[in-house]
């Protein structure tokens, strides 16, 4: 009785079974359908195409860096003292020779006045001794003649007291700090009364109006850049775009592969030495197949673009070119006039059906 019974569930279990997977038979993945003959076949994926051709492809070096100035000085100060006079200001835009600093002077004006009065008693002392000499001198040749002349000032205390007074000259010139050059001020580091010594920092002097971005670029991007290209400068900082041409190319590739480069700024647009901008500098080149990136799938570590020929999706690896970011350059796999899948190919297999929009 007992055997019978399980002889019942199991054949009840495998009727069940059964009709479960004629059931799951019947409800077909979307990708397959039945077809005239009663067979399945495979659901065509539904792609957009478009048809491969040459034009000419616009190819953009891009690379950051910092704006710079072409004239930039950091001043410091040639002689010690007490500053009495201090023009400086942040920002403020100056003309060449302009009074700056001046530092006190009266300890230097009186050691110029005592070494005139000493130079002024040395000159009468040597105009004498000269005098006593000048008979024996007479018939001496000039050689002879100049040697004595020099030792005379020498022991009069002429020539040394003439050496103090060019040294305190030039003590006096450098108490006063002029503008080198047309530019604005920045880093101003001293005000009026302050003691500075000889060698502290003072100020920042760029040129405003004369910048440009040092940017480095691939070795392998050089070829195609040439002095004269125009670029586009992109500021970190979010100001307007502004234009630029290449200005000067290093000739060296530094330990990193990269080349730099020098973009003189056209326009100014508020740029300041220090802020971050990108260069986007657009290369035009031969005529290529130029196809949309996201034709391109990668599959085993290859490119590949899928090309539809007649409803079927063929596999085609191919050899890439340049980037634009948004159109990628086709050297080999390709043909003019091959019907390029552009849609939906991340999962297509070859010679999977397809069937456009």
């Amino acid at each position: 009785m007992i055997v019978t019974n399980l002889l019942e569930i199991f054949k009840k279990s495998s009727l069940y079974i059964i009709v479960l997977i004629c059931y799951s038979c019947s409800e077909n993945p979307d990708s397959e359908i039945k077809n005239s003959n009663g067979k399945f076949t495979t659901q065509p994926t539904f792609v957009q195409t478009i048809k491969a051709k040459k034009k000419i492809f616009n190819y953009t070096v891009r690379s950051s860096g910092k704006i710079k100035a072409y004239k930039q000085q950091d001043v410091l100060a040639e002689q010690s003292g007490v500053i009495t006079t201090c023009l400086l200001a942040n920002g403020n835009s100056i003309r060449k020779g302009i009074l700056l600093i001046q530092l006190d002077t009266k300890l230097i004006n009186l050691k110029i006045q005592k070494i005139k009065e000493l130079i002024f008693n040395n000159q009468l002392n040597f105009q004498s001794d000269l005098l006593s000499q000048e008979s024996l001198l007479k018939n001496e040749r000039a050689s002879i003649r100049d040697t004595v002349n020099r030792k005379l000032r020498a022991n009069s205390g002429l020539t040394t007291a003439e050496f103090d007074l060019k040294d305190l000259e030039i003590e006096l010139e450098r108490s006063t700090v002029r503008a080198p050059f047309d530019g604005k001020i920045a880093n101003v580091k001293v005000q009026k009364d302050m003691v500075i010594k000889a060698g502290d920092m003072l100020f920042t002097l760029f040129t405003n109006n004369d910048l440009f971005l040092e940017a480095k670029i691939l070795e392998s991007d050089i070829n195609n850049i040439h002095v004269g290209q125009e670029a586009d400068i992109i500021p970190v900082s979010g100001q307007k775009n502004c234009k630029a041409r290449v200005d000067e190319i290093n000739p060296l590739v530094d330990e990193f592969g990269m080349v730099t480069v020098k973009l003189k700024l056209l326009t100014n647009q508020g740029l300041i030495p220090g802020m971050n901008a990108t260069a986007s500098i657009e290369i035009p080149n031969q005529q290529a197949i130029v196809l949309p990136k996201n034709a391109v799938v990668v599959r085993n570590n290859k490119s590949v673009v899928f090309s539809d020929v007649k409803n079927l999706a063929k596999w085609n690896y191919v050899i890439l070119g340049r980037d634009n970011g948004n159109e990628v350059e086709i050297l080999s796999g390709i043909n003019p006039g091959d019907k390029v899948i552009i849609s939906n190919n991340l999962q297509l297999a070859h010679d999977a059906p397809v069937k456009e929009f």
